[in-house]
């Protein structure tokens, strides 16, 4: 959230999820988000975003069509989100992410999934997947070992090695822009 504002929204968001649209677990409708968005940053997210999911389905117009209405309401606190894993799923959506920016005229940000602190942890987070899927311990997490808390150095290394046809100028403006965002916060709690 940026200010006070965005706070109260996120508070009512997070009611609204609970209260109205629980189905097995908490969810925000995104007619909700767009009603509830000032005063909130927003990013695209990961693979099973709108945007993601609908590259990954070859629906680039419907993608399109979430990604306008997103930057209406949210201008310039909307970003769209690469991420560096190792995923083919990834490799197909981060070229046409950064297409839509272009052409949307809307900054990147760089962030990996973070779902464990440390890679040593993935065999806890593996588990942890499984039992809540309640699959087989080889069937847990993700399929790669990139989902913990990345340095600078190793997204840099990663997107390099898997994602070639993100420029390196863009990797390293759309790291400048995650400081835009801490930048544009103005509220404590």
């Amino acid at each position: 959230v940026k200010n006070k504002t965005g706070w109260k929204n996120l508070l009512k968001l997070q009611e609204i999820a609970v209260k109205e649209n629980f189905y097995y677990k908490p969810r925000i409708r995104f007619e909700d988000l767009l009603e509830n968005g000032e005063g909130i940053i927003v990013s695209t997210a990961c693979l099973q975003g709108l945007l993601s999911k609908n590259i990954i389905a070859g629906n680039i117009l419907k993608a399109e069509y979430y990604l306008k209405k997103l930057q209406e309401v949210f201008k310039d606190d909307l970003y769209i989100e690469l991420m560096p894993n190792r995923l083919a799923d990834q490799k197909k959506v981060n070229p046409v992410l950064l297409k839509l920016a272009q052409q949307y005229k809307i900054k990147t940000i760089i962030t990996p999934d973070t779902h464990y602190g440390n890679k040593e942890e993935k065999g806890i987070h593996q588990a942890i997947t499984a039992i809540c899927w309640k699959k087989r311990f080889e069937e847990g997490g993700y399929g790669d070992d990139t989902f913990y808390l990345l340095t600078e150095e190793e997204i840099k290394k990663l997107m390099k090695e898997n994602h070639p046809a993100i420029p390196e100028s863009v990797v390293d403006e759309s790291l400048k822009n995650t400081f835009e965002i801490r930048d544009k916060i103005d509220f404590k709690i």
